[in-house]
């Protein structure tokens, strides 16, 4: 017996990983659970030892980043190999960065769990996104047209804006320098005077960063 080593009572063997077995000793090394009647992919060994199936993937084979799952030795897998994908992220590839196996239905946007048709993403905490969820977590998303700022930036107490983006509200002229904010419009000097009132909160007059 490859267990035990003890002779096996004729017709009692049970033929396992090329090896001979008491009935009653071929059970996983993790779990003790019996292996004797278990389909042949149910005997895994490792090292000379014999595993079921679950804890053999469990304890030896990569997980995926993204469902943490085992990845099986039959699925194909994204790993951090130059060639698998492009990142879009400075002068490191993220694939590297994030130096991990993944499924391939798993290796996606982690927000919105879109695959990325031209193999490129961005990172953010060690994770793969989208452009656009990217820019959504690094704040770096224009309050006036949601979209992504990707070059100059007009950056304002009220958050950060295209500078084509950062106009007055009255001529849509945009602004280079000071502007006046009154309950949350812009203005710039020249229609701030139409848009006050005594009514009105008193404008606040405040200067861009490009």
């Amino acid at each position: 017996c490859a267990q035990c080593a003890q002779p096996i009572a004729p017709g009692t063997a049970v033929i396992a990983l090329n090896r001979h077995w008491h009935a009653d000793h071929l059970r996983c090394a993790a779990c003790q659970k019996p292996l004797a009647h278990s389909p042949p992919h149910d005997r895994r060994e490792h090292q000379g030892r014999v595993y079921c199936s679950n804890d053999y993937n469990r304890m030896f084979l990569p997980q995926c980043q993204g469902c943490r799952q085992p990845i099986l030795e039959e699925d194909p897998a994204i790993s951090n190999n130059p060639n698998s994908a492009t990142g879009a992220c400075g002068p490191r590839s993220p694939l590297f960065a994030l130096n991990a196996k993944w499924h391939y239905e798993c290796f996606n946007c982690q927000v919105c769990h879109q695959a990325f048709p031209d193999k490129s993403f961005y990172v953010f905490e060690n994770k793969p996104h989208c452009r656009y969820h990217y820019h959504q977590l690094n704040k770096s998303l224009c309050q006036r047209c949601q979209q992504p700022i990707e070059g100059p930036c007009a950056q304002v107490l009220e958050g950060r804006f295209h500078p084509a983006c950062f106009t007055c509200d009255a001529c849509r002229v945009p602004f280079r320098d000071i502007y006046y904010n009154i309950e949350g419009t812009f203005y710039c000097e020249q229609h701030l005077t139409l848009a006050q009132n005594p009514n009105r909160t008193k404008a606040d007059r405040r200067r861009t960063l490009f």
